[in-house]
């Protein structure tokens, strides 16, 4: 129309908000599969236990059922990227109960770009990830603090 102004669009982050045992916004990256986040959405933090004797292959989550799948059910699955595929991962958590998961990079501090693999189509939670030592930090702080964490954003694949 004439007279009016084409503004550009806004660029919208992804985070994850902590809200305690302390308080900081991670950006996040939503997965290419699984069920959309609700924004605003709040819970528990939970990281993975997948049985396995060693606790760094165990946060991965790649076995199932889960050692600690009452622990997880009704909460948010904390998962370390590792061995298997991101579905597979996710696919676990949400059989142990889980209502969304957190995936944390192994590699570096960027949230990775999530695919689902084989089991991806089987998701229905919404699933985001965040950097390697975001996602550290919040397993340190699980293993003696409940981990109350919020989802902001566009929160779209």
């Amino acid at each position: 129309m004439p007279g009016l102004a084409t503004l550009p669009r806004a660029v919208i982050r992804d985070f994850l908000r902590v809200l305690a045992p302390y308080q900081v916004d991670y950006t996040a990256l939503v997965g290419g599969f699984g069920g959309a986040l609700v924004p605003d959405q709040t819970g528990e933090l939970v990281p993975a236990d997948d049985g396995s004797t060693d606790p760094d292959v165990a946060v991965q989550g790649c076995a199932a059922p889960w050692a600690n799948a009452a622990q997880v059910n009704g909460n948010i699955a904390l998962i370390q990227r590792g061995v298997c595929e991101f579905g597979l991962k996710a696919l676990n958590a949400q059989n142990a109960g889980a209502v969304a998961v957190v995936i944390y990079n192994n590699q570096n501090d960027e949230p990775v770009s999530m695919g689902g693999g084989a089991s991806g189509g089987s998701v229905t939670i919404p699933v985001i990830s965040i950097g390697q030592s975001q996602g550290a930090a919040l397993r340190t702080a699980a293993q003696t603090d409940t981990v109350e964490v919020q989802f902001l954003g566009t929160l779209q694949a």
